[in-house]
């Protein structure tokens, strides 16, 4: 999966995280108390992993990286999107997000 980043003129200089995270919506799971069994935006996987990868982005920088990632089977294919966030870790500041359906490409 490729992930397209962007600078502008407010992106900081410092070194930011990318965090791509693999979601399925539709998960069917029984939880006590739980009012549905339905459930969607369940999360399946941080990629790289949960500290995501350190990037330098600066104004009118593209950049462009590619993380790899193997569906378990149990998963459904179908269901499976991926949200891609730049955060500024000094300040928690989010300031990219993107999301996307992995499978048939439909953006949202």
């Amino acid at each position: 999966m490729k992930v397209t980043l962007w600078g502008v003129d407010s992106t900081p200089a410092e070194t930011l995280r990318l965090f791509v995270i693999l979601t399925e919506d539709s998960v069917r799971a029984t939880l006590t108390g739980a009012t549905d069994s339905v459930f969607n935006g369940v999360m399946r996987a941080m990629l790289p992993d949960v500290n995501g990868r350190a990037i330098q982005l600066s104004r009118s920088d593209t950049l462009t990286v590619e993380e790899q990632f193997y569906p378990r089977a149990s998963w459904k294919r179908q269901h499976l999107s991926a949200v891609a966030l730049v955060q500024q870790m000094s300040t928690r500041k989010v300031l990219q997000t993107a999301h996307y359906r992995i499978f048939n490409y439909e953006r949202r």
